[in-house]
Order: structure tokens, then C-alpha cells, then sequence
């Protein structure tokens, strides 16, 4: 067995599964297919464009009139994105986390985290103001490691709330 797989983490790993499981199943008993359509399906392909920072923003704007429930590229957005934040990412850290340095492995961690929240509101279909609070929290240790001067980082954060409020203004 590797190192990474042991009893507790299985254990963990399973009563976890087991939760989400038992719980589903118990809304689906109270609300029916209602409960899995707006819980798990409605994300997948939930198409708005107000006020959205999403790079799919005008393919979502421009096909937005059309009702017709067929399979169109805006519904499989979520492909990328799952794959950059669940398969590729973890890949790439994979061995970086075979080092002995426990303060290099919560570095590294918390870059991954900041990386793979990063690229999940990137290639979100709907990404609005809100959707940035989620990264903001691991920014200011993300920029402390990163060959990014403090006084950079402060100018190019005020650059960026003044475009984004423009943005919104204009919206």
C-alpha cells in the first residue's frame, strides 16, 4: 500500500462517500428529482450572462435566446474546467509532495489550493464578483512566495478592483 493510502484515510474516504450518499438519498426521498436537478444537473448547465466575468461570457450572451434544450458547447464548459482542477493540476504537485519539509509541503499546499480555486472561477460558466472572495484568501500567501514584489502585488490589486468595478458600472 502506498504511503498516501492508509486505514484512516480510507475510513475517512468512505464515511464520507457513505454521508454524501445517505444524504442525497434522504432529500431525493423528501424532494424528489426537484432536489437532484437543483442540487447537481442545474450547475452543469446553467447558462447566464449578467454580470458575468466568466471567459465564456459572450459565447453565453449571444446563444442566451436560444431555449431549445439540445447539447451545445456552453453545456460541456465543465469538461476543462473539471479536468484542470481535478486531474491535471494534482498531477503536476504529485511529486512535490513526496518531500520531508512539512513547512515546503503547507506552502506547497496552500499554492495548490490557490492554483486549483484559481482555475476552477476561471473556467466557470458563471463567475460573478462573488466567485473571487473563494482565491482571495490564499493570495496574500500565494504573493509572499512568489517572485512578485508586495508593491507590485498592492498596485496590481488596485488595478484590478478599479476595472472590475468599471466593468460592473458599465453592467
Amino acid at each position: 500500500i502506498s504511503p498516501l493510502i492508509n486505514f484512516k484515510r480510507l475510513l475517512f474516504t468512505l464515511s464520507s462517500l457513505i454521508s454524501f450518499i445517505a444524504l442525497t438519498y434522504w432529500m431525493y426521498i423528501i424532494y424528489g428529482y426537484e432536489y437532484i436537478y437543483e442540487s447537481f444537473i442545474y450547475h452543469l448547465v446553467r447558462l447566464d450572462h449578467r454580470h458575468n466575468f466568466s471567459v465564456y461570457n459572450t459565447l453565453l450572451y449571444y446563444t442566451s435566446y436560444d431555449q431549445i434544450n439540445t447539447l451545445s458547447i456552453e453545456k460541456l464548459a465543465f469538461i476543462p474546467q473539471l479536468g484542470l482542477t481535478l486531474v491535471v493540476i494534482p498531477l503536476c504537485f504529485k511529486k512535490a509532495f513526496q518531500l520531508k519539509a512539512f513547512d515546503i509541503k503547507v506552502n506547497l499546499l496552500l499554492k495548490i489550493l490557490f492554483i486549483q480555486t484559481f482555475t476552477f472561477i476561471t473556467f466557470n460558466k458563471v463567475c460573478t464578483s462573488q466567485y473571487f472572495l473563494w482565491f482571495l484568501c490564499f493570495l496574500p500567501q500565494y504573493i509572499s512566495t512568489s517572485c512578485i514584489s508586495w508593491q507590485k502585488a498592492i498596485i496590481l490589486g488596485i488595478l484590478w478592483v478599479l476595472s472590475q468595478g468599471f466593468w460592473l458600472f458599465n453592467g
